[in-house]
């Protein structure tokens, strides 16, 4: 995990404490998780780059071109699938969550999604820990 980004406990949550709008970041950052995963699982997954189109090159994250994401590339398509503008609590949430799945000594997201020994099964199970945690946050 990357010591730039202070996890939820770190800056000292408690899930007694949490008010409507911070389980509706909750949420938000839920849908904007299942939703990247689901992008990599159907469509594909890729590093180096945010998206590729059918031919391997890189193309913008909104292109319909776009036949495979990397993590990161999964994540910013997400929150604009879903058409909830981005507020900063639920967006920066949920890379958090994908975040604090990252495997001991990787520093960010993209720095894993990126290492040649990474393989779309590590990404997917990085998305399904953090979905499996904030689902079970929410109940």
């Amino acid at each position: 995990m990357s010591e730039d980004f202070p996890t939820l406990t770190d800056v000292g949550y408690n899930k007694d404490m949490e008010t409507t709008e911070e389980i509706e970041d909750m949420r938000k950052a839920l849908i904007a998780l299942q939703e990247a995963r689901n992008l990599i699982v159907e469509k594909g997954w890729t590093q180096n780059f945010y998206a590729r189109n059918a031919d391997g090159v890189n193309v913008c994250i909104g292109s319909k071109e776009a036949t495979c994401y990397c993590a990161m590339g999964a994540m910013h398509t997400a929150f604009h699938l879903i058409a909830i503008p981005c507020e900063t609590n639920w967006d920066i949430l949920a890379l958090t969550k994908l975040e604090n799945e990252l495997p001991e000594g990787n520093k960010s997201i993209p720095y894993f999604n990126d290492l040649p020994e990474t393989t779309a099964k590590d990404i997917q199970g990085m998305f399904d820990r953090a979905i499996t945690k904030l689902e079970a946050q929410l109940q």
